[in-house]
């Protein structure tokens, strides 16, 4: 190897670890990168019914927070006299050039702010991801203690527990070792 050879490849080493943010900019998402638009789910429906002391808790708020796009957005249900709410699927746009991490913060709280029953992370994008991929019926005893949600891929915890799942006829039914 000759002298100008080896001066060569020093210099062609440091202008591509100088130029490197540059290159990987137009490499992986600069000018010319295509952009991907899909719709996420980004806080699946359930059916649910709110205790306290195994009472059904008849006319309270139940506020469903999450955070997307930098903005917080809320929704509210009242339960009916025997405690039960239900929430329709919420769904975004998502825009990008390379995905390398998607997660939505969430958060369920009944009545104020000090209230929580459900908050964490949901960190796949497809609808029911955070339920185990169906429609779950779920109930919360407001004097439980917030446990680690067991669903793969979301970091929540809660006081929720599923007390069976919605079919599309919307029956409830039960499965005989559930999931959850």
């Amino acid at each position: 190897m000759t002298t100008l050879s080896i001066v060569l490849c020093g210099f062609f080493l440091l202008a591509l670890v100088a130029l490197w943010p540059i290159f990987s900019w137009l490499l992986f998402g600069g000018w010319g990168s295509p952009v991907i638009k899909s719709t996420i789910c980004a806080f699946s429906g359930f059916d649910g019914q709110l205790l306290k002391n195994g009472t059904p808790l008849a006319n309270e708020k139940v506020i469903r927070q999450y955070e997307w796009a930098d903005e917080i957005h809320q929704e509210e249900m009242t339960t009916d006299e025997n405690g039960y709410f239900s929430f329709e699927s919420v769904w975004e746009d998502y825009e990008y050039k390379i995905e390398y991490y998607f997660s939505v913060s969430q958060r369920i709280f009944y009545n104020n702010d000090e209230n929580v029953i459900w908050g964490g992370v949901k960190q796949r994008k497809e609808e029911f991801s955070e339920f185990g991929g169906k429609r779950p019926f779920l109930t919360s005893d407001v004097t439980d203690e917030l446990k680690r949600w067991p669903v793969k891929d979301n970091l929540i915890m809660t006081s929720f527990k599923v007390s069976g799942f919605v079919n599309q006829n919307s029956s409830l039914y039960f499965e005989e070792g559930q999931l959850l």
